[in-house]
């Protein structure tokens, strides 16, 4: 059990010992000149939890089932990119007592799935494309910064750590900076966030989550030069037309309970994409 001091009081958190299914929904839709493609993935992903000598406790993850369905110019990808998926089915986290990962326990057996996976890729993959990509998988599964933020992304894990345990009974707004990766032309999308408190009982916290773009976005002169090469003006600028969403928490436990979160870009009338995050407690559904 731990112990998280908000607002002057001491809160118990039981995570002596967790364990919890959740399904994973994430759907893409494009359009960009008149023409939508649509991808999905459907996950189920089993959660453990438990307490550690040291003040923080680990956490684990396997995906149990993984379904994809990319875009109909990826179809090819698909097997190849579940193949990858496989490297890391199954993440064991050492996590301090406010939510915050500190490092992945099982980094070790993650980089050994790659490289047997790489040396397999390798005879079937050839050229000068295959190597590029293969180099930045490479730097990602290598260096346990680089894959702990993966790891983090909302396609990933990230719902379970998008708020720390004491905010849970604090009637305020949280601000956070979150970064999306590979969201248009795989370039990044920075945005500011804010967590506010909208229903509060003794056993769960639901907050509404906003968001608006980060002034200081990374790489405007790539992105202006995509869209051009898509026949679309660069006199355009990127917008967000959509950013909100809810999270539900467990006081008691710490749990994830339900999260969603609707995103929508556009860049002039002829690109948008809109992204729809869900991530629920299986007892829920």
């Amino acid at each position: 059990m731990h112990k998280v001091l908000a607002k002057n009081t001491l809160y118990n958190l039981s995570v002596s010992k967790m364990e919890q299914q959740y399904h994973q929904s994430i759907i893409a839709t494009t359009t960009l000149n008149g023409n939508t493609e649509k991808q999905k993935l459907n996950r189920i992903i089993d959660y453990k939890s438990q307490s550690h000598i040291k003040n923080t406790y680990d956490i684990s993850f396997k995906i149990k089932e993984n379904k994809l369905q990319l875009a109909t110019k990826y179809k090819k990808q698909e097997g190849l990119t579940k193949q990858i998926a496989k490297v890391i089915d199954t993440i064991d986290l050492e996590v301090s007592n406010v939510n915050k990962p500190l490092k992945i326990k099982n980094h070790n057996q993650v980089i050994s799935k790659w490289q047997t996976l790489e040396t397999k890729l390798n005879k079937h993959y050839k050229g000068k494309h295959a190597e590029t990509y293969f180099f930045g998988l490479n730097k990602r599964f290598n260096n346990q910064e680089s894959l702990l933020n993966n790891l983090l992304q909302l396609r990933n894990f990230g719902a379970f750590f998008m708020l720390p345990f004491n905010l849970y009974h604090l009637n305020r707004i949280y601000k956070n900076k979150r970064t999306i990766d590979n969201m248009v032309a795989k370039l990044p999308l920075c945005i500011d966030e804010e967590f506010t408190l909208t229903q509060s009982s003794n056993t769960q916290a639901t907050f509404e989550i906003t968001g608006t773009l980060h002034e200081n976005q990374k790489y405007p002169r790539k992105l202006k030069n995509h869209f051009s090469r898509q026949n679309i003006s660069k006199e355009n600028t990127l917008k967000l037309e959509e950013y909100l969403g809810y999270i539900t928490l467990n006081k008691t436990n710490g749990l994830l309970e339900e999260f969603q979160l609707n995103i929508t870009i556009s860049y002039g009338e002829n690109f948008s994409k809109k992204i729809q995050y869900q991530t629920i407690n299986k007892q829920l559904i």
